[in-house]
């Protein structure tokens, strides 16, 4: 949980103060505690470190002012020049985004009414207005989506090259491509929550990031067709066999951090070590194992690619494909709308040129449909009245006959 942005926010305040515990029965002391704990909850707590970090910034501008500005309740002239101060310096909207949206939730974390937070204020929305229409939502550094058989060949590549650590990244890749999965949905998943059937896998993931309630969502993959050089079903039902052979709990995770020095030194060992997955890994021998398979290299690879690179990529060959309505596509990528979901399809070059390549001037004719230059139309003239010539001399009547 950010801890700059709870001490600073939840109860603290004029409203807080407003509020009336009794501060000798032990009973209501605990429920004001438990009533902090759960306020500060209804934010997720990755959301909560990142404004916190904001946060710091936003007092430190307040407090440079002269005189120093409240923070929090702010009145929206501090809160506007905040964000044309953030504007100022911003390449990407996202960055005024993100403090606007951070003053908004430490003003509705502190209980300061809805009609009094500074954000709604038509000063501070023509300011945010004013950048968006300034910065756009251009993204800097956008990762392109990986292809299917990228990923697959980097999967065979070490299955093949054996070893524990490099069987979990493996199932790992064409799981995460598959099931349209975040990294969250990777670290959380148990052993329990993937089963097998004949004719797919089922992996329950518990929260994914849009699901607030935790409502929970089953994610079906389907097994390979026949002639498939690699099922993504039955390496992760491998690797599901070898971590119940390891002695893993079913609810303990099924992807694991790894001894990374381990893994250095004999990257065929088994390097797990029982915690949850962490990212700066998952990204680092994700791309190592794509890098070896393609013989590329993986700090180039990381330039290029994300591990949402495979959420998207799942996502852009399934939209293109075209064969499954918008409400099952962003039910399966947990997506709470179809503007959501747009931003994970992208096409590929020969893609985004089809439409100019449907046009007549880039339609390749054939012989029959080809148009004539103006040397063939000359020479198509002189044939014709070269044959003209050669009918009159057919008819015409030789000398000494008479024509009947």
């Amino acid at each position: 949980m950010g801890a700059a942005f709870h001490a600073g926010i939840i109860g603290t305040g004029e409203q807080w103060a407003g509020l009336q515990f009794s501060v000798t029965d032990p009973l209501e002391m605990q429920l004001r505690a438990d009533m902090l704990l759960a306020v500060s909850g209804t934010r997720e707590a990755s959301t909560m470190r990142g404004y916190s970090r904001v946060f710091v910034r936003y007092q430190a501008f307040c407090q440079d002012r002269d005189p120093p500005r409240v923070p929090v309740p702010a009145d929206p002239v501090t809160v506007a020049m905040y964000l044309q101060y953030i504007a100022n310096a911003a390449r990407t909207f996202s960055v005024v985004k993100t403090a606007s949206a951070m003053v908004f939730t430490a003003h509705d974390l502190a209980l300061v009414p809805a009609d009094r937070n500074p954000t709604s204020h038509r000063l501070v929305a023509a300011v945010r207005e004013a950048a968006h229409r300034r910065l756009g939502d251009r993204r800097l550094n956008r990762k392109e989506p990986l292809e299917f058989a990228f990923v697959q060949s980097g999967a065979r590549c070490w299955l093949m090259l054996g070893g524990v650590t490099r069987q979990m990244f493996a199932t790992l890749g064409l799981d995460m491509w598959t099931g349209f999965w975040r990294y969250d949905c990777a670290e959380k998943v148990r052993l329990r929550d993937m089963k097998f059937c004949e004719t797919h896998m089922t992996t329950f993931l518990e929260k994914r990031k849009t699901d607030k309630y935790r409502y929970g969502q089953l994610v079906e993959v389907a097994r390979a067709a026949e002639g498939q050089p690699l099922c993504p079903v039955e390496v992760s039902q491998r690797w599901v066999d070898t971590q119940i052979a390891r002695g893993v709990q079913p609810d303990e995770p099924l992807f694991q951090q790894i001894d990374g020095r381990r893994f250095q030194r004999d990257p065929s060992a088994d390097c797990l070590t029982g915690k949850r997955l962490d990212y700066p890994q998952l990204r680092r021998y994700l791309f190592r194992m794509l890098g070896e398979a393609s013989g590329l290299d993986p700090d180039a690879l990381r330039q290029l690619y994300g591990t949402q690179s495979l959420r998207s990529g799942g996502a852009t060959a399934v939209a293109a494909a075209d064969q499954v309505t918008d409400f099952e596509f962003n039910q399966y990528g947990g997506w709470s709308s179809s503007a959501a979901a747009a931003t994970y399809k992208a096409t590929n070059l020969n893609r985004r040129l089809a439409v100019s390549r449907s046009m007549p001037h880039a339609q390749q004719s054939t012989d029959e449909e080809r148009p004539l230059s103006v040397q063939e139309l000359q020479d198509l003239e002189d044939l014709e009245q070269l044959g003209s010539e050669l009918e009159a001399v057919q008819i015409r009547p030789a000398e000494g006959q008479s024509a009947h």
